[in-house]
């Protein structure tokens, strides 16, 4: 439980630091937020079929009118019937094709996720591992600050699970997982 406050906490500080940062510059580090749900389907190594949901939040900085790099963090249900949740930190790129009121975009990012287990059994040393993603949508203009965002892209994840299922057959579960999903997202640009 240390470690999943532990993540927890430092997915509300990173933000706030790069926000703080942007304000202590006089504002000539304009910042971009983001908030999205995302999607997710896909195989797993067991040939069954799996779906997960997430929330993320992503601070950018514009270099120019088309190019972007953030960071972006959240939640993600890695396994929601056994608990196994995901907090990604990644870097992203974003390129944008134009500044219309639909504008089409492509985006990709890598980083680590870190991993908790909230099933109430005991963890017995669950890792997270490296990630990362590609997706391609439309920006459409709501008003001149704030978009809607919608994309379709491909996410790739490695993680561990290692527990103990002590209401059920007290046997160790481990699970190496490899995922390769279509991620569908929806999300306000501000």
């Amino acid at each position: 439980m240390l470690k999943a406050n532990a993540i927890l906490l430092s997915l509300i500080f990173v933000p706030l630091f790069l926000a703080a940062q942007g304000k202590k510059s006089g504002g000539n580090f304009p910042l971009n937020h983001t908030i999205s749900l995302n999607y997710q389907g896909g195989w797993s190594e067991t040939d069954d079929f799996v779906l997960g949901a997430g929330l993320r939040y992503q601070i950018a900085s514009p270099l120019n009118d088309s190019w972007q790099v953030g960071l972006q963090t959240g939640a993600e249900n890695f396994n929601i019937a056994e608990g196994e949740l995901l907090f990604p930190i990644f870097g992203m790129v974003t390129y944008q094709f134009n500044d219309g009121k639909q504008a089409p975009f492509i985006a990709a990012g890598g980083g680590y996720s870190f991993v908790a287990l909230f099933s109430g059994e005991p963890d017995l040393g669950s890792e997270g591992g490296l990630g990362g993603e590609f997706q391609a949508g439309f920006r459409f203009k709501i008003t001149e600050s704030v978009k809607l965002l919608t994309s379709m892209g491909f996410r790739y994840q490695e993680a561990t699970f290692l527990k103990r299922a002590v209401f059920t057959t007290n046997d160790v579960i481990f699970r190496d997982y490899q995922y390769r999903r279509i991620m569908l997202n929806l999300g306000l640009n501000f």
